[in-house]
C-alpha cells in the first residue's frame, strides 16, 4: 500500500519511535497523521512541531488516557485493553465504509517477543507480554476471530532502542544499565531502521500476519 494521500494513525506519536514513524509517514505524503499519546503536553508539542513544517491539515494530536477503561471498552488487563481491544476496535472502525484496497494495524512488539536474553532488568512479565504480542498478531488471519479480509496486520520486534523513552528509566542505577547494554550491544538499533520497518509492513501487501524483527546486529528480517 502507498502512504501517498492515506490517513494514519499513530499510538505513542508523541516522541521516541513514535515520533519518528509519524515523520516518515508526513515525508512520505500521508495525507493526514493523528498522533496519539498519554502526554498530552509533549504530544500537542510534537502535532505543532510537524503542522510547521507539513500544514496545519496534515497533523492532529489525541489526547489518550488508557488508565480510563470506559473509552476502550470495559477491560482490566493492561495488554489486552492496549493491544487486543485496540486491534480490535481498529479494525471495527476501519471497515464501517468499503474501501478500495486493504488497510493495516501494525503492533509493536519488541525482540524479546522471539527471544529471551539474558538480562537484569526485564522480568518475566515483560517476555510474557511481547511473546502475546507476537502470537496475537500470527493468530489472527487463522483463527476463528473473522477478521476483515479487508485489513492486513502485522508485528514490529524491535531490539533495544535508545530513545529519550529508554533513557528516563530510573528502575536501574546507571552501572547496571551500562552492563546491560554491553552485554546486549549486539540488539542495540538505531530508530530508523525500526521506522524502515514499519514502512515494510505498510507497503509490503503481501505480508499479514507476519512479524518483523528489527535488530542492529542483523538488521530488517521478515519471520513467517
Amino acid at each position: 500500500m502507498k502512504i501517498l494521500n492515506k490517513v494514519a494513525l499513530v499510538t505513542g506519536g508523541a516522541e521516541g519511535i513514535g515520533k519518528a514513524l509519524c515523520q516518515r509517514l508526513l515525508e512520505h505524503g500521508a495525507k493526514l497523521v493523528a498522533i496519539l499519546d498519554i502526554n498530552a503536553d509533549l504530544g500537542q508539542q510534537t502535532a505543532t512541531e510537524f503542522s510547521e513544517k507539513f500544514g496545519s491539515d496534515k497533523v492532529r494530536f489525541i489526547h489518550c488516557d488508557v488508565s480510563k477503561e470506559a473509552k476502550l471498552h470495559d477491560n482490566t488487563l493492561i495488554f489486552s485493553l492496549a493491544v487486543i481491544n485496540g486491534c480490535l476496535i481498529a479494525e471495527e472502525l476501519m471497515t464501517k465504509e468499503p474501501r478500495p484496497e486493504k488497510g493495516i494495524i501494525v503492533n509493536t512488539s519488541s525482540i524479546s517477543g522471539m527471544v529471551v536474553q539474558d538480562t537484569n532488568i526485564l522480568n518475566s512479565s515483560y517476555f510474557a507480554a511481547k511473546h502475546g504480542v507476537v502470537a496475537f498478531t500470527k493468530s489472527l488471519p487463522a483463527s476463528a476471530d473473522n477478521f476483515s479480509k479487508d485489513l492486513r496486520v502485522v508485528a514490529i520486534c524491535p531490539g533495544i532502542v535508545l530513545t529519550n523513552i529508554f533513557k528516563k528509566q530510573d528502575v536501574v542505577d546507571d552501572n547496571v544499565m551500562t552492563k546491560e547494554l554491553d552485554n546486549n550491544k549486539d540488539y542495540v538499533t538505531n530508530v530508523s531502521v525500526v521506522v524502515d520497518a514499519f514502512i515494510l509492513a505498510i507497503e509490503d501487501e503481501s505480508l499479514h500476519g507476519d512479524i518483523i524483527t528489527a535488530v542492529g546486529s542483523e538488521g530488517i528480517k521478515v519471520v513467517t
